[in-house]
This record gives C-alpha cells, sequence and structure tokens, in this order.
C-alpha cells in the first residue's frame, strides 16, 4: 500500500525528502510559492504519539522556512493496524488521513480536511486496490511466495536463516537420526572433547545451525520468526546479521565454558543462543527506545525472558548457559548497535 502511494505522489510531481526513520517517508512539490508536503507514516510497528508528530511536522517546515517559502501545507498519511491508534492525531489536526490497513479504508473525522492537492479520490482508490493486492497474494505459486518472502519483504534475512536450519536439518535427517548425540557431533554439533582436544573451533558457529529433532526445529523456528522479523527491521540487514552470528558464538563459547568448568562432556546444538540474542537485542532497543514498539515493553520482555529462563533451569536436556550468553551478547549488541529513529540499511 506504501508503495502504491509513493508510485502515485511522484507521478504528480512530489519529491523525496528522505527520511531518518524507515517508517516515515516525506515528499513535496512546489506550486507557485506554496510548498505541498505529504508525509506517509506506517505505525504499525512503532508507536507514534502526537508530540512526536508534531515534531516532525516543525521539523518539515522549518526547512521551507529556510529556503525562504512561507506557505507550506503539510498532510500526514497515517497507516494504523486500528483507528483508535491513530485516533489522537486525526481529531487533534485536521491535515492528517488515517488509512486502516485492516479494513483498506480512507477514514476521516468532523474536524479532518475534506480535500488535499485534488488527490483524496485517488488516494482512496488506491487504498481499496490493496484489497486485490491481497487476493491476489492468496493465489500466488510457491515460486512467488519464497521470492516474496526473500526479496520484497523487509526482514528477508529472517526468512532466509529459517530457511537455512531447516534445509540443513532436513539434509541431515535423511541421513541418521538427529535425535542421536553421537551422530549430531559427528556432523558439527558442539562437543567440548572435539572443540578444545582437537581444536576444531569451528564447531562454535556450525552447532547454530543444527537441531536435535523436529520439535526442537519447530520450537525454535517459531520464535525467530516472531521476534527476529521486528528486530531485523529495526535495526537493519548487516548490523542485524552482525548481531545473530555474534550471539550465537557468544551463547556456544557460555555452553563450552560451563562445559569445561563443570567436567562435563555433552553435545550441544541448536539456534536458540541465537535466538535469546535477538530477545536480548529487542530488549535493549525498548530500553533505549520505549516507544519503539507498541505492544511490548520492558517488563513483558523481562517476563518472557525470565519465564524461558526458569522453563530452561527445571527441564532436562536444555543448554541455559547457551542461552544466558546469547542473551547476553544480545543485549550488549543492541545497546551499541539501535540509535533511536535508526534507520534499516543498506536447544542450545
Amino acid at each position: 500500500m506504501k508503495e502504491r502511494i509513493a508510485e502515485y505522489l511522484k507521478g504528480r510531481g512530489y519529491a523525496s525528502l528522505g527520511s531518518s526513520i524507515k517508517e516515515v517517508e516525506v515528499y513535496s512539490r512546489q506550486e507557485e510559492r506554496m510548498i505541498l508536503s505529504v508525509m506517509i507514516i506506517d505505525t504499525r510497528t512503532f508507536v507514534l504519539s502526537l508530540r512526536d508528530y508534531q515534531n516532525m511536522v516543525k521539523q518539515i517546515r522549518q526547512i521551507f522556512l529556510d529556503k525562504g517559502y512561507t506557505r507550506i501545507r503539510i498532510l500526514g498519511l497515517v497507516l494504523v493496524n486500528n483507528i483508535e491508534n491513530g485516533r489522537y492525531l486525526a481529531t487533534n489536526d485536521e491535515f492528517v488521513w488515517l488509512i486502516d490497513t485492516k479494513r483498506s479504508e480512507l477514514v476521516f473525522f468532523e474536524n479532518t480536511i475534506y480535500d488535499y492537492d485534488v488527490m483524496r479520490t485517488d488516494i482512496e482508490r488506491l487504498v481499496v486496490e490493496s484489497r486485490s493486492d491481497e487476493a491476489k497474494e492468496a493465489r500466488m505459486t510457491v515460486g512467488q511466495i519464497v521470492s516474496r518472502l526473500l526479496w520484497k519483504n523487509d526482514a528477508p534475512l529472517t526468512i532466509i536463516l529459517i530457511l537455512i536450519n531447516i534445509l540443513i536439518f532436513v539434509v541431515l535427517s535423511f541421513m541418521g537420526p538427529t535425535t542421536n548425540a553421537a551422530f549430531m557431533a559427528e556432523h558439527g554439533a558442539m562437543y567440548p572433547h572435539y572443540v578444545v582436544g582437537e581444536k576444531q573451533f569451528w564447531r562454535l558457529f556450525t552447532c547454530m545451525f543444527l537441531h536435535f529433532g523436529i520439535e526442537h526445529l519447530g520450537a525454535n523456528m517459531l520464535s525467530l520468526y516472531i521476534f527476529g522479523e521486528r528486530v531485523e527491521r529495526t535495526l537493519g540487514k548487516a548490523k542485524y546479521l552482525i548481531m545473530y552470528i555474534l550471539s550465537g558464538l557468544g551463547g556456544s563459547v557460555a555452553s563450552l565454558g560451563m562445559s569445561l568448568l563443570l567436567g562435563t562432556d555433552y553435545v550441544s546444538a541448536g539456534a536458540s543462543g541465537a535466538i535469546f540474542g535477538v530477545i536480548g537485542c529487542l530488549l535493549a532497543i525498548v530500553i533505549k527506545d520505549s516507544r519503539r514498539f507498541e505492544y511490548l515493553t520492558r517488563s513483558k520482555i523481562g517476563l518472557l525472558i525470565g519465564y524461558s529462563l526458569f522453563a530452561g533451569a527445571t527441564s532436562t536436556g536444555i543448554d541455559n548457559a547457551a542461552h544466558i550468553g546469547g542473551l547476553l551478547t544480545g543485549v550488549l549488541c543492541g545497546l551499541v548497535m539501535y540509535f533511536k529513529g535508526n534507520k534499516g540499511g543498506n536447544q542450545q
């Protein structure tokens, strides 16, 4: 939907001003001595307060005031999952149009301006047409679905990581029993005797992509999908990949260290060290920017982490050292890598 509206504005002569916030796109054009601007703001993945919105408008206005323009109009097109999430914006600023993405409707309130640059009818049409896009997606072939997930998705690395884990699991399943510790150690799992005794340090990395059975794989991939996409969209692809790998390695090192400390020699494998890193990074982002995600708070993420660690500590066969190592690495990465207004770039 955002892409359709952006293309429409470009066709009307609007030029992109750029934005430091991934969820915000700004377009402007000059008509005689008047500047007309449109902000497309996707609030489905973060919380936008009225004050934040007013600051955005003020910044755009100041850009053109500095250039000598005095007649400046700015329209906000705000995408919401629920009208109530944007009502406070629209009722306090007549130049705000809400787009209900679930119902594919352009929503107006009593105080809202009826039209802006003669584009109301066109915007309504574009919003309605997005319904047909969703219907087409439902009829896509497997190849088209995979292509969309990888190349048209704004969090493709999470999908790629999931597919890599699944592919490796399928290949190993044809070779032998993935629930057998000896088989897994033979094919790259973390085994202290091999890592330290035979200096096979590469196992600290390869164990991140191996899983003990389908349930282990399924639980980890579901968690990665739920949390990974949010973090990838927020950090950007490069930082996200670095964070994921470092967290996985942090979990592997912690697992190895605990094994050597206790004198045990167990086989360890799984992506959960990296996944706990993703969750830890999410916690760091919320600590630094409490309004980044609408429904996620420090207490909620802390409760999730506490429950997960408690469940691991009271269960058998769970590598809690890897979980804690990955978690702490992820928190550290998040604190270092995330800046407010960050724009996504270019069983252990």
